[in-house]
């Protein structure tokens, strides 16, 4: 089918959009150099892209800028509370370092080619690292001992802060633990010690059900199979997974679903000149990507692609009897696009979907109204 050889088209065409796509804003801040706060739209990215810039727009502006770690003293966002200070250590370059814990003892990271450092700064200004490693060999084993010296160093001074220090085993919610075991052993003021801790799960990859229901019609091109096909309408109802992929690809969410359609149609057949109608049930799971480009302020414009495969149940009727007809499965492309409007931390969504059914250059077209919950 064509619709076949237009999906290679569409997916470098959608990847080809992202390139120009604008950023993922969510709500945020920025502290200039001059120590101003001023709030706005932040672009949320990986941990990597956060570490090298920060692109911003102001409430009152009408274009994002980017800053780097030298134009500005830090920069934070509201929902998930992720939050970066420009820092230079030792003699590295100036970065966004993101802030884990803030207090008696200061706790960032960085992560750069897919390495990911930490920072530990004391009330003196003196600062260790340690580089998160995986341990693959003995020589890994070797050298992770000897980082973590350092750490023994930096928090000699509470007990469990030591017991905290795994070698081979360190990682971003052990190296929060030890920090607040930290504090809680060496803290003797009646002021909370800890001003800021980061949320472990402000960097997982979020994922939000949605249910979906619409019309679905059926059309085809004439051959000699199919003569005439009449009076095509149905209706789908369906329910899946968004995982939102915005941070590493802008815009991009990663969809799985499940619907189930029943479709009436009425038609004349040329092996079967007497059939008077078809009822055709299907489930399908569906799995592909789908881009969001804003228009204007939150509203946006989508568009997606993927396979899916297909369950059919297809039964007939001939002058006044029913008649079950076959079943088959079939594993075929989709392509789509419509509009979604954000509603808060949920969304609705209309969008209009291209399926291929697979048999007789037969498609089926979807209008779908759907609630990201």
């Amino acid at each position: 089918m064509k619709i076949f050889k237009g999906i290679s088209l569409f997916a470098m065409l959608f990847n080809a959009l992202t390139s120009y796509a604008q950023v993922n804003p969510k709500e945020g801040y920025i502290v200039t150099n001059q120590q101003d706060t001023i709030y706005g739209l932040v672009d949320f990215r990986t941990n990597e892209i956060n570490s090298k810039q920060c692109y911003f727009k102001a409430n009152d502006a009408q274009e994002f800028v980017k800053y780097g770690p030298t134009d500005i003293t830090a920069y934070r966002f509201k929902e998930s509370g992720k939050y970066y200070v420009s820092k230079k250590f030792n003699n590295e370059e100036t970065f966004f370092a993101e802030f884990l814990v803030k207090g008696m003892l200061n706790l960032y990271r960085k992560e750069i080619d897919s390495r990911r450092i930490y920072y530990l700064e004391n009330q003196d200004g003196n600062v260790v690292s340690y580089e998160e490693k995986k341990m693959d060999s003995d020589y890994d084993m070797r050298m992770a001992k000897a980082n973590a010296q350092t750490l023994f160093r930096q928090v000699e001074k509470s007990q469990n802060a030591v017991n905290d220090i795994k070698i081979g085993e360190m990682n971003v919610k052990r190296m929060i633990k030890m920090v607040r075991d930290y504090h809680e052993d060496v803290c003797t003021s009646n002021t909370e010690c800890i001003q800021f801790e980061h949320e472990p799960k402000s960097d997982k990859t979020k994922w939000s059900p949605t249910i979906y229901v619409g019309e679905s019609n059926l059309f085809c091109k004439k051959n000699s199979i199919m003569l005439d096909v009449k009076n095509s309408y149905g209706f789908v109802i369906g329910a899946g997974v968004d995982f939102d992929r915005s941070r590493s690809a802008r815009g991009k969410l990663f969809q799985l679903y499940i619907t189930y359609s029943r479709l009436y149609t009425s038609s004349r057949h040329n092996n079967y000149p007497d059939i008077e109608t078809y009822t055709m049930d299907e489930f399908a799971i569906a799995l592909g990507p789908m881009y969001r480009f804003p228009i204007k302020n939150k509203l946006h414009f989508t568009a997606n692609f993927g396979v899916s495969t297909r369950s059919y149940n297809i039964s007939y009727s001939m002058e006044g009897t029913k008649y079950k007809g076959n079943e088959f499965l079939l594993c075929v492309p989709y392509v789509g696009c419509g509009l979604e409007l954000p509603i808060q931390k949920h969304a609705l969504n209309f969008n209009i979907e291209l399926r291929g059914i697979g048999v007789s250059d037969m498609n089926t077209l979807q209008a779908i109204v759907g609630f990201r919950i």
